[in-house]
């Protein structure tokens, strides 16, 4: 959805992981480590290396590239490894929502669209509201102030759970 991914976002896959290559940061000389530009995971029992970028096994992660480094971290982490689900994925939430009609927000409106907002302002919400029909003038309905009182409970509820 070509939204912009941050080294943070690595926490939600593996919070370890994510400590590790912070620490990497912190390093005078990395490559003390002996870090080629691959990762090595379990596959059903077997080790498995993968190349972070081209001939990534050949490749020494010192100071001068480590951001290279972090970048492939980063890259293979979050898209590479999850491609094919990923794709699969956004086909079918482009079924549900047309890529067409979400090229014109930005990744932070798709995502206020997606969640909401954190909190619902009650006292808001009921100054703006705008009723119609047999309730127009009539704010004061039994009716009216019962929906008010389960919406406002229901929703204090709800941010209570969290």
């Amino acid at each position: 959805m070509g939204w912009p991914i941050t080294l943070k976002d690595i926490t939600h896959i593996d919070e370890q992981i994510y400590r590790n290559l912070v620490e990497l940061l912190d390093f005078d000389d990395v490559s003390i480590l002996y870090l080629e530009f691959v990762v090595t995971e379990d596959h059903l029992g077997v080790p498995v290396t993968v190349p972070l970028v081209k001939g990534g096994a050949d490749m020494a992660v010192d100071n001068d590239n480590l951001p290279d480094y972090l970048i492939a971290q980063l890259q293979y982490r979050l898209m590479n490894r999850v491609n094919e689900q990923l794709k699969e994925f956004l086909k079918g939430f482009y079924d549900v929502v047309p890529e067409t009609l979400l090229s014109v927000f930005d990744f932070q409106e798709v995502e206020l669209l997606l969640h909401g907002l954190p909190n619902i302002d009650m006292d808001d919400w009921l100054r703006h509201t705008e009723y119609t029909g047999e309730f127009f003038g009539n704010s004061g309905c039994y009716l009216l102030i019962l929906t008010h009182s389960f919406i406002h409970s229901f929703i204090h509820s709800l941010t209570n759970r969290s």
